[in-house]
């Protein structure tokens, strides 16, 4: 009878690493016990935990204990590889610097949460498991030349006195952190102790802090604000709020704790709210320009109406306007969008680019707007890619393709990128109040050059109003200054 042990871990030899079953597997993967060493398999159900098990017969029994603690440190460690920051929660304000602590507590908090993204080790290029310095080994080491961040689990044995005492005076900072599991693959930390660093340096941290203990609050007289006063002039209220601040005797060092590095981060996700992004979309709106064209002259601007492909493959619009450049608008509207964050290319199992996935917030539906354009019925990978630029090419017969890159300097083919242009305008002719821009080319036809997309907030310009405002909140928390 086989073992029915649920593992949430398993040495996998595709990565040649250990691997949590929150991450995504390969059919194919030769997978082994991280106790036994036997070879496991995977099930990632609907209904039941998603976990390893045993393939064959074992007498492996690990502890409920060992389970937690060999699947946190894989959860960890698996953030780490992926540079995907996880919640600390610190139930202690005695941990934070004197003057942040008086802050949070005069607000009436006694916890808060931190993010592993904070803290040394987390943007270290390497991270090993059960990695040794000097006679001890930490659950996970982090590396970077020569310098080192041990992570230590706690489940039901603390890190002793003399392994802390050798990390610091080997000079190596540590935190161990106590997991509890969270629905079927995640898991909760909070701090148990920390040596060698700051746990937070209040520049950088405290508005994150801030802003995640009271975001609701905060919200809520940001709306409240935009239901009372009119909107058009939410510029020039947000220029005199900061000019009031600007009084505050202790203003630079505030601006600095408020720096839109960290600040815009902290704000991106109330950004997010579908009720927020309708208000404020209203007055704005998102140009979009084919490579080359955006300070050209143009002659006006129409409606959109409708775009479709004629028989020699060109793409006409309103059944009056060419498209001027097939692929230099492509790659006008896939920068832009994704630069943006409401595109993503889609990829198939041979790297070529067989559609793209939109969503974005709109005023004319009243809510995001989603697709998914897909080349016939092409077997794609389900994690869209973010697209930096659009490379146009030619063929030896001359013919014009395209390839798409990514920020990490990977290339695709782009399939057919006339049918997913068309696809992609008409989709934005439904979704939102669409112009073209319109301009004489050089024979003196007019062709279209670019789009304005109306009512579709541009998510740079508002998280950056957003920020300015939020900052305008806190004052009203803090009105004597901090």
């Amino acid at each position: 009878m086989k073992n029915k042990v649920i593992l949430p871990s398993a040495y996998s030899t595709n990565l040649g690493r250990l691997a949590h079953i929150s991450e995504k597997l390969l059919k194919s993967d030769i997978l082994r016990c991280p106790f036994c060493n036997e070879e496991v398999g995977f099930k990632k159900g609907k209904v039941r935990q998603h976990h390893f098990f045993h393939l064959n017969e074992t007498n492996c029994n690990p502890s409920e204990e060992s389970i937690l603690h060999e699947g946190a440190k894989a959860f960890l460690f698996s953030s780490l590889v992926n540079r995907k920051s996880i919640p600390i929660n610190i139930s202690d304000l005695q941990y934070l610097p004197k003057s942040l602590e008086n802050v949070l507590r005069s607000l009436g908090l006694v916890g808060v949460s931190i993010s592993t993204s904070m803290l040394p080790g987390f943007s270290f290029p390497e991270h090993e498991v059960e990695k040794n310095i000097s006679k001890y080994r930490p659950d996970i080491l982090s590396k970077l030349h020569g310098s080192y961040f041990a992570w230590e689990i706690f489940v039901s044995h603390e890190i002793e006195e003399a392994k802390a005492e050798a990390f610091k005076k080997q000079l190596v900072p540590f935190i161990e952190i106590v997991p509890t599991l969270k629905g079927s693959s995640e898991y909760y930390f909070a701090l148990h102790s920390f040596g060698g660093f700051d746990l937070v340096d209040t520049q950088r941290a405290f508005f994150p802090l801030l802003f995640e203990s009271y975001r609701d609050q905060l919200l809520a007289i940001y709306n409240s604000r935009l239901n009372a006063e009119t909107r058009i002039d939410m510029r020039n209220r947000v220029e005199s709020n900061i000019a009031e601040i600007s009084r505050i005797s202790a203003w630079n060092d505030f601006r600095g704790m408020l720096s839109p590095r960290y600040g815009n981060k902290a704000v991106e996700i109330e950004f997010e709210d579908k009720n927020v992004a309708m208000l404020l979309g209203k007055e704005f709106s998102i140009d979009i320009w084919a490579d080359g064209f955006k300070n050209e002259p143009n002659q006006g601007i129409v409606p959109f109406g409708k775009a479709v492909v004629e028989k020699n493959l060109s793409i006409k619009i309103n059944q009056k306007f060419f498209v001027s450049s097939q692929i230099r608008l492509f790659s006008g509207i896939v920068k832009r969008l994704s630069e943006l964050k409401y595109l993503k290319g889609i990829i198939n199992n041979v790297k070529q680019l067989v559609g793209i996935e939109l969503e974005f917030p709109t005023v004319k539906m009243n809510e995001k707007a989603r697709t998914k354009i897909i080349l016939g019925n092409e077997a794609f990978l389900e994690e869209g890619i973010l697209i930096s630029y659009i490379k146009g090419c030619r063929s030896r017969n001359n013919q014009p393709y395209c390839m798409a890159l990514t920020l990490d300097g990977e290339e695709f083919y782009v399939k057919n990128h006339s049918r997913i242009l068309v696809e992609m305008l008409n989709f934005f002719g439904n979704a939102a109040k669409v112009s073209t821009y319109i301009q004489n080319n050089e024979k003196g036809y007019p062709t279209v050059v670019g789009l304005r997309l109306s009512g579709v907030p541009d998510r740079k310009k508002m998280i950056a109003m957003f920020s300015e405002f939020f900052y305008s909140v806190v004052n009203r928390l803090f009105p004597g200054g901090i």
